[in-house]
């Protein structure tokens, strides 16, 4: 929230989320009334700026601030909105097969990939390549492929994005097809030693 620098005089500001006011700063003086915010809020630029800092997820929302300077009767009241979005790494992402989509006919496999972040997120966009074309194949959670088995195929991957970061995560269609078929194996085994 920031206050014109032509605002020398004296002024309270307040700043609430669901109802409840976070925080109150008069020129120079901030006064912290919620815990989650102690030790996380400052005033900056001469006390023209309140700061946030260490966001979490927690501290998405829409926010209110209350302004009323020296010599007038009304305040003036802004909403904003804060999204917070997580820094993205490899190990944010998860690449499976969905769900019974692991099909193999005549020695192809068809396979529907799906690619998400773990714990979820907003504003996340998808897109997949394929290393050997180096170009977008699809956009979407979802890719589906074929493999013929027994050949070489290049990997395929998913990248995830969002508002402040990217990151990537590759997968063989080789290891999820034939990975598939000994398991699909190690089963019928299972099941014919069964009886």
């Amino acid at each position: 929230m920031d206050l014109s620098q032509e605002d020398t005089g004296t002024y309270t500001a307040q700043i609430a989320t669901e109802g409840t006011t976070e925080a109150i700063f008069q020129r120079f003086a901030l006064h912290v009334s919620h815990q989650r915010y102690r030790e996380r809020l400052r005033v900056l630029d001469g006390g023209h700026s309140l700061q946030i800092m260490d966001l979490s997820q927690e501290d998405t929302g829409t926010y209110t601030a209350q302004i009323a300077t020296e010599g007038t009767t009304e305040a003036i009241f802004q909403r904003f909105a804060l999204h917070v979005s997580q820094r993205l790494t490899e190990s944010d992402i998860n690449i499976v097969p969905g769900q019974d989509s692991v099909r193999t006919v005549n020695g192809t496999c068809n396979v529907t990939l799906n690619c998400s972040l773990l714990g979820g997120g907003e504003d996340v966009t998808y897109t997949w390549t394929q290393t050997a074309e180096s170009s977008v194949v699809s956009t979407g959670t979802s890719i589906p492929l074929s493999h013929r088995l027994g050949s070489g195929v290049s990997p395929v991957t998913c990248m995830a994005r969002n508002p402040v970061s990217n990151s990537s995560k590759s997968i063989s269609p080789q290891e999820v097809c034939e990975g598939n078929i000994l398991q699909q194996g190690f089963l019928l085994q299972k099941i014919l030693f069964t009886f």
